[in-house]
């Protein structure tokens, strides 16, 4: 169940043509709307807030447009995995950013590493190829070669005690 918006829909589309296409702060756009000045709207008081909040829905919905009509082909899939990828990445760079402050200016290495290794191969983790490759190597057709599955950063590691040799 969804709430009903608290703006109407042509201050929602002046706060998200004022934001994403003019590029104008939020501050601006709230002192533009509680004076009138924005096309097609009457004086409306919304907090700096709000104005942030349906900017953000707005550039999501406007994204999602685009990666439903990229997705349609496989070059399409990779790209939009590949912002997704980038997008997150970010994210959690600013995250670390952020703890980093916090605790004195110390960055939490074992993170960051985390994060250079997932940039560095978009790939671990991925399941394996469907079915249907499997299919076309029965028909007669030569299959691909495997993909050399990469160890995780746990196996790399050497947790085991050596083994000692017997006599």
């Amino acid at each position: 169940m969804r709430f009903a918006p608290k703006y109407p829909p042509n201050v929602r589309q002046a706060v998200a043509r004022l934001r994403l296409d003019e590029d104008r702060s939020g501050p601006e756009i709230a002192a533009v709307l509680r004076a009138g000045e924005a096309a097609g709207c009457d004086p409306t008081d919304i907090p700096v807030a709000a104005v942030y909040d349906i900017a953000d829905r707005e550039r999501n919905r406007r994204q999602a447009e685009i990666d439903a009509r990229q997705s349609k082909t496989s070059e399409g899939q990779a790209a939009v995995t590949h912002r997704k990828l980038v997008e997150m990445a970010e994210q959690q760079r600013r995250r670390l950013e952020r703890e980093a402050a916090r605790n004195g200016g110390k960055l939490n290495l074992t993170e960051l590493h985390k994060l250079a290794s997932t940039i560095g191969n978009p790939n671990r983790g991925q399941p394996p190829p469907p079915a249907s490759q499997a299919l076309e190597s029965s028909n007669g057709t030569s299959a691909p070669p495997k993909p050399k599955q990469e160890q995780s950063d746990f196996q790399h590691q050497d947790h085991a005690e050596p083994r000692h040799q017997q006599d």
